[in-house]
């Protein structure tokens, strides 16, 4: 999370839990970019070569995980992420 020492001890649960869910989505955000690019770069390619039209959208090729949004994963609970923190705090003492 680039944080130093001082200042991820100075932090209280709750102002860490919300520096580290802005951390994650930054890098699921950075995750799925690459991904889609990937895929859409599969897409040009082999809509090039499509001669019988069966590959329309990019999700024609390779479907992802958020392609379906009704099969994610609800994430940790409240007390699960104060757990964790309680494991950081103790790790670095």
């Amino acid at each position: 999370m680039h944080m130093s020492l001082d200042d991820f001890m100075a932090l209280t649960p709750k102002e860490f839990n919300s520096a580290y869910d802005n951390w994650f989505q930054m890098q699921e955000s950075t995750f799925k970019s690459s991904w889609e690019q990937a895929r859409y770069i599969c897409f040009i390619i082999a809509k090039t070569v499509d001669i019988k039209k069966k590959i329309n959208r990019p999700e024609d090729i390779l479907k992802l995980s958020w392609d379906h949004p009704e099969l994610k994963n609800k994430g940790l609970t409240k007390e699960e992420k104060e757990e964790r923190f309680r494991m950081l705090v103790e790790k670095w003492k």
